[in-house]
């Protein structure tokens, strides 16, 4: 990936793209429109392409050190500000904010170093994506053990321990209980306890 490209025209294209979307675009749509409108290195799909782990780190990578440059010019200019998640990207008008304002960002911190997106490997790379499909997984594994409890996030560890309680002197099977029924809240209880 050239280290070399038009900055300025870059922060004006993805802001022009970002004031035609008001309620804001997630990631991937806004890789398509900058495809859609030629813009490299999201065109050229030959050079970049998206099933390469390491070509998407790069352009996820560069993205975000465009949309936080672009933060903090609209900060600076008082013309508003932005919101930067891979789900939704959106401008913000002048004086709004999703977040209370920070003193460190650590992402901004990390988007805003080139020398992380020139740095970073391929092994790096996959640790990164493995760790996120392992911590997804673990959330998609805790709200099932919360619907297997009946209970629904945020609750805190006591609640938990309150409901499968109950639940368990209900279903044990020395109390007539369903063994399946038992097995699934101690399993649940467990996993959310842990």
């Amino acid at each position: 990936m050239a280290r070399f490209f038009d900055l300025d025209y870059l922060l004006d294209h993805i802001h022009g793209i970002l004031k035609n979307h008001p309620d804001g675009l997630r990631e991937y749509e806004l890789y398509r429109l900058l495809r859609a409108e030629r813009i490299v290195p999201w065109y050229n799909e030959q050079d970049y392409p998206l099933q390469d782990p390491l070509t998407l780190f790069r352009l996820h990578f560069l993205l975000f050190h465009l949309l936080y440059r672009l933060r903090d010019r609209l900060l600076d200019r008082g013309q508003g500000d932005l919101t930067i998640h891979c789900l939704r990207i959106a401008l913000l008008p002048a004086g709004v904010t999703d977040n209370a304002p920070v003193l460190h960002d650590p992402l901004r911190s990390y988007y805003l170093d080139l020398d992380q997106l020139y740095q970073t490997g391929v092994d790096e790379v996959t640790t990164m994506l493995d760790d996120f499909w392992r911590r997804y997984r673990l959330q998609d594994q805790q709200q099932q053990a919360l619907q297997s409890l009946g209970l629904t996030a945020p609750v805190d560890r006591e609640a938990i321990r309150r409901r499968y309680y109950r639940l368990a002197r209900q279903h044990h099977p020395d109390c007539g209980g369903d063994v399946e029924q038992f097995r699934r809240i101690s399993a649940a209880a467990e996993l959310l306890l842990q």
